[in-house]
């Protein structure tokens, strides 16, 4: 067999075993499960894969990078038999027959590579107590190993330090003198520099991240598919999502993560109208209908969690198109209110123009009514008693039969559903 064909089906082989659930893509997820030979750092040969980062590897992609396979190529017997006895230099170097240029930039990236933890480097110290001329004082002195330690999270000092307010200087000493290698860095989630400053809701390390030369990482995806965007709106910074949406270096704006959670279902999800603000109002942002592998859209979320103001906002903005929308069995917002017993959830959709499925039903034929009453909300099943739609609600029978008073139980057992 040529050496090109032997090596498309050494590469669709070691794809397959990636590829976990056999979706045709590996997720950094699957990725992450897996090992990796010779001990490289997997979010490094990730990144060397993930052409277009997507956060999925492709098989075009997977083939068209160079993979080293973890099986050596099989020799003839008679290839094995020839082979010279090796010097006794070349036993010195197992990996290679000789010392070459390769094998000594190997060994120096392993030894910057080093893990060394925060207790036995000074510059963790410094940084994490907030302690930018001590810091600065160290980086003039600091060796590529100190420069380059990570802690026992995978985490670098530069990690801890975009995490910080106060440290701009400090900052950009690593930057300068780690370069792209410091940059791209990540720790043993997958995430970047960037993903920590977006998470703590550090303004400023975003945005000095997203301005440097050397930080070429800004639409990377940490684990489960998470950009910087991701995690700033799940905690509800607001401020960080503006610079992110501001900045060009930035441009996973709508991007999904494994979920199909986008930055707004992350808001909603958490209850952060102010980050949710700051997306819908942002003419970058073009996602604000998107749904989740589940078909769970942003108000869906907001709704299951029960917050109103959330709700109140997405009903509010024109932007937000999927005021109707149905899960994948079939339930409205609304459902999943008066599932959870938000009354306040049930009353922000009920009351509001745009909201107009109060009588919808779900995969088995129950409406919101039903699951309020199946639930014993009694105050939920109160609320819908003073809606216009009462009467369709309360006559409407689900697939097996059963009106929302046959399914009612506690609190909803006081309230006269089979009325009126």
């Amino acid at each position: 067999m040529p050496a090109a064909q032997q090596l498309m089906v050494a590469h669709a082989a070691l794809f397959a075993q990636l590829d976990a659930n056999g979706d045709g893509d590996v997720s950094l997820h699957e990725f992450h499960a897996a090992k990796v030979a010779d001990g490289q750092h997997k979010a490094d040969v990730f990144d060397k894969l993930d052409a277009d980062l997507d956060g999925r590897v492709s098989r075009e992609e997977f083939a068209a990078a160079t993979v080293a396979t973890a099986r050596p190529p099989r020799r003839s017997s008679r290839e094995s038999t020839e082979a010279r006895r090796p010097s006794r230099q070349e036993e010195r170097f197992p990996v290679e027959h000789a010392p070459s240029e390769r094998a000594s930039a190997e060994r120096a990236s392993a030894e910057l590579d080093a893990p060394e933890f925060a207790d036995d480097n000074p510059l963790f110290a410094a940084v994490l107590s907030e302690d930018p001329a001590r810091a600065l004082a160290l980086l003039r002195s600091a060796t590529p190993q100190q420069l380059h330690a990570k802690d026992q999270e995978g985490c670098t000092a530069l990690h801890r330090a975009a995490a910080l307010p106060g440290l701009v200087k400090v900052r950009g000493i690593m930057l300068e003198k780690g370069g792209v290698q410091l940059a791209s860095s990540r720790d043993l989630h997958m995430r970047t520099a960037l993903h920590h400053s977006a998470l703590a809701g550090c303004v400023e390390a975003c945005q000095q991240l997203l301005d440097a030369p050397c930080f070429h990482d800004a639409d990377r995806r940490a684990l489960h598919g998470r950009t910087a965007l991701h995690l700033a709106a799940e905690y509800g910074h607001a401020e960080v999502l503006r610079v992110l949406l501001n900045h060009t270096a930035f441009t996973a704006v709508d991007a999904a993560d494994d979920y199909g959670h986008t930055g707004l279902h992350h808001a909603a999800m958490q209850g952060h109208p102010a980050a949710c603000q700051a997306l819908l109002e942002h003419p970058r942002f073009i996602a604000e209908g998107a749904r989740d592998k589940d078909g769970w859209t942003a108000l869906h979320w907001a709704a299951s969690g029960g917050y109103a103001t959330a709700c109140k906002l997405l009903l509010a903005n024109p932007s937000f198109t999927e005021v109707a929308a149905r899960t994948a069995r079939g339930w409205t917002a609304l459902h999943l209110g008066a599932a959870h017993g938000f009354e306040e959830v049930c009353h922000a959709m009920l009351s509001h123009p745009r909201f107009t499925v109060a009588t919808a039903q779900d995969c088995v034929g129950r409406n919101a009514l039903h699951a309020a009453a199946e639930a014993g909300h009694r105050n939920v099943c109160k609320l819908f008693m003073g809606h216009e739609s009462f009467r369709v609600l309360t006559t409407t029978k689900d697939y097996f039969g059963h009106t929302a008073s046959d399914l009612a139980v506690g609190g909803a057992l006081e309230v006269p559903l089979h009325q009126r």
